[in-house]
């Protein structure tokens, strides 16, 4: 299980990013999805809900 609303990093899949754009960004983990396996996250910057299933995790640090 982990922190509820702590910081996390998905990675970005090769085919939705540039050369030289970045691989992670920053997010929230809000939660786990239902009927598929992964992460559901929060963007910082788009206020957007994504599931990815490679995530790194900050439990230590909380945004909010």
């Amino acid at each position: 299980m982990r922190s509820f609303g702590c910081l996390c990093y998905p990675t970005i899949p090769k085919c939705q990013r540039d050369k030289l754009q970045a691989r992670t960004t920053p997010h929230i983990f809000i939660g786990y999805p239902f009927g598929s396996k992964g992460y559901k996250v929060l963007s910082l910057t788009t206020r957007k809900i994504h599931i990815s299933r490679d995530v790194v995790f900050k439990e230590n640090i909380f945004p909010f």
